[in-house]
């Protein structure tokens, strides 16, 4: 893929289900549209101890994306309120 997505609940629920049935991640990537890597990257981030539940992965994909905010940066207009 060409440009960056970031994967969904649907897709993560996709991810779940279809883990039970094919292991092999290369299937579940072309069943959501994305890569491989990508497939590899959101198990291995957002399992817990092993397991990856979809609803927890979705759960620490949001709090990362929280915590990873942009400071603001200081510019003449914010420095003078």
């Amino acid at each position: 893929m060409s440009t960056y997505q970031c994967l969904t609940r649907d897709d993560r629920l996709k991810i779940a289900s279809m883990r039970l049935f094919s292991p092999h991640q290369y299937r579940i990537a072309e069943q959501i549209g994305c890569s491989q890597s990508a497939i590899s990257q959101d198990i291995a981030r957002n399992s817990v101890d092993g397991i990856y539940d979809f609803k927890k992965a979705q759960e620490l994909s949001n709090t990362r994306k929280i915590e990873r905010s942009k400071p603001i940066l200081m510019t003449k207009k914010s420095k003078a309120s």
